[in-house]
C-alpha cells in the first residue's frame, strides 16, 4: 500500500496528529524563512553603507596624504597617483544620503558629511590650483593657516559618528541574522524530533515506506545542522515531502548567506589591501591571523608561526636608536593583548630586505568580542622614515638659522654702538656750536644797540642850525630809511638765531640729560600740564577731556616736559571755527602703557606725517609762534625711555599723538 494512499484514504485518522503538526510547522517555517530573508536584505545594505562611507573615508585620507605630496613636491606622478580616488569623492558623497533615505538619523548625518565633504573637496581643489601657480607659495600657506586640517576634523568627526552607528545597526543585524539561523536550526532540529514521535504513532501502518522517508529527512536534519550538502529531495507531495524541500530551500538560502558573508570578506580584505599603511592583526595566543600587503611591503617579510619572543629577531625589529633589538614584552601586539591601546610607538626595522633601515610608528588596540572579552590584537604601522628626515632637515636648518640670527643680532649691537657714538657726538656737537655762537649774537645785540645809540646822536647833530638844510634832510633820510631798516633786520636776526639756538640746546639737552627714573604718575603730571594751560584754553575757547591714565616707569620731569609739548602743541593748532577738544587717555597694553592725545584741530595731510617729528618742521606757521621743535624734543624723550611715539591726523578733522611707554624698568633704559 503506497504511503501517499494510506494518509490520504485510510489513514487519515491515524495520521491526524503529525498532519496538525505539519500543517502548524510549515507556516512557522515560511514566516522564518521571511524573516531570515529580511534579515539578510538589511545585513547587506548595512554592509554596502559601510563600504561606501569607508570609500569616502579613503578617498578623505588620501586627499590629506596628496596635500603632503604637494606640500613635500614629491613630484607629479605622486601628485596624480595619489588623488585618483579623492576625484570620485563628490560622486561618494552625493550617493551616502540617498542609501541611508531609510534612517532619518542616518541621513543627516549622511548630509552633513556630504556638506562637509564637498568644502574639504573644494578647499583641496583650490589648495592644488595654488600649488599648480608657480613661485608665489600660496599652496604651502593655505596648508599652513590649518583651515584644511580643520575641514578634515569636522567631516570625520561626522563620519566616524556615522560609521559607528551605522556599524552598530550591522552589529544588530548579524546578531539578527545568527539568531533567526539558530532559531530556524533549532526550529528544525524540533520539528524532525516532533515528526519522528508522531511517526512512532502510526509507524506499524506505515513501517515500509514512512521509516525510509522519515530516516531520509532525519539525515537531511542532521546535515542541515552541521551545514553539509543534503541528500536528493524525496519524491511524493506529503508534508515529509514538502518538510524535505523546505530543508533545501533554507540551505540554499544558508549558502547565498554564506557566500554574501564572503563578499563581505573579501570588500574588508580589498580595503585592507587598498590601505598604505601596514596592518596586523593576532589572535589570543598570540599567533599570527593577518598581515595586509601594505604590512608586508614596509617590513619586507610576511607572517611567520613563530613565539612572540623570536619576533624581534626575526623580522628585524629595533628600538628608535636603531640599536637596540626591540623588548618582546613591549611589542604593541603584546601590550594589545593585555588590554593596552598603544600610540605612536617608535620602531626599526632592519632585515635582509630593509638592509638600510626603515622607521614605523606603531599603535595597537586589543580586539574584544561582544562580552568585552579579548580574542586577539590588532597594530597599525606607517612608515615615517621621509618624515623624520625632513624634520632633522628642518632642525639643521633652525640651527643654522639661529646661528644667523646671532651673528646677524651681534653686528646689529655693534652697529647700535656705533650710531650711539655719533649721537653723542652730534649732541656734543650741536651743543658745542650753540654755545659758542652765543658770545658773537651777544655782540651782535650789542653793536646793534650802539648803532641805535648813535642813530640818536646823528639825529641831535643833524638838528644843530647850523647844518645845511639840504645836508640835514639828506642825513634824517639815511638814519631813517638804511640805518634803523637795516639795525631792525639785524636785531630780528639775531633774535631769531638766539631762539634756535635755544631749540638746539634744549634738544641736545633732551638728549644729554641723566634721567632719574622712577614710577611716574602720569595723571598727576597731566593734571598740572592742564592747569598751567587753562588761560590759553579760556582764550581758544578750548576744553580738556583727561581718562584713565596710568603710571609708567620714566623720568618725571622728562616725562612732563613730553605730555606738555604734545598737550601745547594740540592747543595750538585747534580749529578757530569751532570750539576746541582735546581727549587725554591712556591703556595698559602688555608691559607698555599707549596715551592718545586727540584733538578736533586743523590736521595734516598724510604725505606730512612722517616729517612731523623732524626739527624745524612747522605745517600751520600762521597758527601760533615756535621753531618746530616740540615734537623733536618729544620724539627724543619717549626714544631715550625706550617707547615709540607716532601720529594719525586728517586734514580739517584733528590729530592723535600716541606715546607708548613702559610700565616697568626696562633694561637698557637711560
Amino acid at each position: 500500500m503506497a504511503v501517499h494512499l494510506t494518509i490520504a484514504k485510510k489513514g487519515l485518522l491515524l495520521i491526524c496528529i503529525p498532519l496538525v503538526f505539519q500543517l502548524g510547522f510549515l507556516p512557522l517555517a515560511f514566516w522564518m524563512r521571511i524573516q531570515n530573508a529580511e534579515a539578510q536584505r538589511w545585513t547587506a545594505h548595512s554592509s554596502h553603507v559601510l563600504v561606501e562611507a569607508n570609500g569616502i573615508l579613503v578617498a578623505l585620507l588620501e586627499g590629506q596624504g596628496g596635500l603632503r605630496g604637494l606640500a613635500l613636491d614629491l613630484g607629479p606622478e605622486f601628485t596624480d597617483q595619489n588623488f585618483k580616488q579623492f576625484e570620485e569623492l563628490p560622486e561618494l558623497l552625493e550617493q551616502l544620503p540617498k542609501i541611508v533615505s531609510d534612517n532619518p538619523k542616518q541621513q543627516a548625518l549622511a548630509e552633513s558629511v556630504a556638506d562637509k565633504g564637498m568644502k574639504f573637496f573644494v578647499w583641496i581643489e583650490q589648495t592644488r590650483q595654488a600649488f599648480r601657480t608657480p613661485g608665489n607659495g600660496q599652496g604651502v600657506e593655505r596648508i599652513r593657516s590649518g583651515a584644511g586640517k580643520k575641514l578634515i576634523d569636522a567631516v570625520r568627526a561626522d563620519l566616524q559618528d556615522f560609521l559607528k552607528e551605522e556599524e552598530r545597526l550591522a552589529s544588530e543585524r548579524d546578531r539578527e541574522v545568527d539568531a533567526l539561523g539558530r532559531q530556524t536550526i533549532g526550529l528544525f532540529i524540533a520539528g524532525g524530533v516532533l515528526s519522528t514521535l508522531a511517526s512512532v504513532i502510526v509507524l506499524w501502518i506505515f513501517q515500509r515506506d514512512f521509516s525510509r522517508r522519515f530516516a531520509t529527512l532525519g539525515e537531511n536534519a542532521r546535515r542541515f545542522a552541521n551545514g553539509e550538502a543534503l541528500a536528493s529531495p524525496l519524491a511524493g507531495g506529503d508534508e515529509i515531502g514538502e518538510l524535505d524541500r523546505t530543508f533545501h530551500t533554507m540551505s540554499q538560502k544558508l549558502l547565498l548567506s554564506q557566500m554574501k558573508l564572503r563578499e563581505q570578506l573579501q570588500i574588508v580584505q580589498t580595503i585592507l589591501a587598498s590601505m598604505s599603511e601596514g596592518v596586523a592583526v593576532v589572535n589570543a595566543r598570540g599567533e599570527f591571523i593577518l598581515f595586509n600587503p601594505a604590512a608586508e611591503k614596509i617590513v619586507g617579510l610576511g607572517m611567520a608561526d613563530l613565539p612572540h619572543d623570536q619576533w624581534s629577531k626575526h623580522y628585524g625589529v629595533f628600538c628608535a636608536d636603531g640599536v637596540t633589538l626591540f623588548p618582546p614584552a613591549e611589542s604593541p601586539l603584546i601590550r594589545g593583548l593585555s588590554g593596552e591601546s598603544v600610540d605612536g610607538v617608535e620602531q626599526v626595522i632592519r632585515n635582509v630586505h630593509n638592509p638600510q633601515g626603515i622607521r614605523l610608528s606603531v599603535s595597537a588596540r586589543p580586539l574584544r568580542d561582544s562580552h568585552g572579552e579579548i580574542f586577539g590584537s590588532m597594530s597599525v604601522f606607517r612608515d615615517i622614515t621621509l618624515s623624520r628626515q625632513v624634520e632633522e632637515r628642518i632642525r639643521l636648518l633652525n640651527e643654522e638659522l639661529e646661528e644667523r640670527v646671532r651673528e646677524r643680532t651681534s653686528a646689529l649691537a655693534e652697529a647700535n654702538r656705533d650710531l650711539r657714538e655719533k649721537n653723542e657726538e652730534n649732541e656734543t656737537f650741536v651743543y658745542s656750536v650753540s654755545h659758542d655762537l652765543r658770545s658773537p649774537l651777544v655782540n651782535l645785540q650789542g653793536f646793534s644797540r650802539e648803532l641805535t645809540t648813535t642813530c640818536g646822536d646823528l639825529r641831535e647833530l643833524l638838528g644843530a642850525p647850523e647844518i645845511p638844510d639840504a645836508v640835514r634832510a639828506k642825513g634824517m633820510a639815511l638814519i631813517d630809511r638804511d640805518m634803523l631798516e637795516s639795525i631792525s633786520f639785524i636785531t630780528n636776526g639775531v633774535r631769531r638765531l638766539s631762539t634756535i639756538i635755544d631749540s638746539l640746546l634744549r634738544l641736545s639737552r633732551a638728549g644729554r640729560v641723566e634721567y632719574s627714573l622712577q614710577e611716574v604718575p602720569v595723571r598727576e603730571v597731566v593734571d598740572r600740564i592742564v592747569k598751567s594751560l587753562h588761560s590759553t584754553a579760556h582764550e581758544k575757547k578750548a576744553t580738556f577731556e583727561v581718562g584713565n591714565l596710568p603710571d609708567v616707569w620714566g623720568d618725571a620731569a622728562a616725562l612732563e616736559r613730553a605730555f606738555g609739548n604734545v598737550i601745547a602743541n594740540a592747543l595750538n593748532y585747534l580749529d578757530p571755527a569751532r570750539p576746541g577738544v582735546i581727549e587725554i587717555s591712556g591703556a595698559v597694553e602688555g608691559n607698555m602703557v599707549t596715551y592718545q592725545v586727540k584733538d578736533n584741530g586743523l590736521g595734516l595731510d598724510a604725505a606730512y606725517l612722517p616729517k612731523v617729528f623732524q626739527a624745524f618742521q612747522r605745517f600751520h606757521p600762521q597758527s601760533g609762534p615756535g621753531e618746530g621743535m616740540g615734537l623733536a624734543i618729544v620724539q627724543r624723550v619717549v626714544s631715550r625711555h625706550r617707547g615709540k611715539i607716532w601720529m594719525e591726523s586728517t586734514p580739517g578733522r584733528g590729530s592723535t599723538v600716541f606715546l607708548s611707554l613702559p610700565r616697568r624698568n626696562v633694561s637698557g633704559l637711560d
